[in-house]
């Protein structure tokens, strides 16, 4: 702290704390006169996230009815643990995912939140691996790994025109200007 006679600033780093802990400490201080023991003050730690990752539904509704051919809903439940929280979703093909969604706040309830991302894009007829990720102050934690399948987008069915002549009555097929649609 030098030799100086005016007070100066000074703070320390602490790691390897466990969460959720009530921790008290004080500076002490001491020179070829003595030593100074400051007040005994106290400090608790966050406890990290607790989170949920629950099944994939389809983005129009809340039912677990399943998901388009292109999108799906991915929904989670969190806990702040009274914490400003964080969470985003990892999604892709593979167990890996390599797509995330923004990261958005959940808030700092003391108690569980259902939360939800919507992500599009998707290849039809594609196996699709997700999780939630929550972090605060306290620190991060992994929601466990599902997955969910795309649908299959449908063919679109043909349309068979019936084409009239001018009293009303059905052209024959195969005439000129006939509408006929492949079997």
């Amino acid at each position: 702290a030098g030799s100086g006679t005016i007070d100066i600033s000074v703070s320390a780093s602490v790691s390897g704390l466990q969460p959720e802990t009530l921790y008290h400490f004080r500076l002490v201080a001491s020179n070829a006169a003595g030593t100074s023991n400051g007040d005994d003050k106290t400090f608790a730690t966050v406890v990290p996230p607790t989170v949920r990752t629950i099944p994939a539904t389809e983005i129009k509704s809340s039912s677990a009815s399943g998901v388009t051919f292109s999108s799906a809903k991915l929904n989670a439940v969190i806990n702040p643990n009274g914490s400003i929280t964080s969470y985003y979703f990892e999604y892709g093909t593979s167990s890996s995912f390599g797509l995330k969604t923004p990261a958005v706040q959940a808030g700092n309830n003391p108690g569980e939140t259902q939360v939800y991302s919507l992500v599009t894009g998707l290849t039809p007829n594609a196996v699709y691996y997700f999780r939630v990720v929550a972090y605060n102050s306290g620190g991060t934690s992994y929601g466990e790994t599902m997955s969910f399948s795309t649908v299959r987008p449908r063919s679109m069915p043909w349309i068979k025109l019936l084409l009239l002549d001018e009293e009303g009555t059905e052209t024959a097929p195969g005439e000129t200007g006939s509408n006929e649609v492949p079997d």
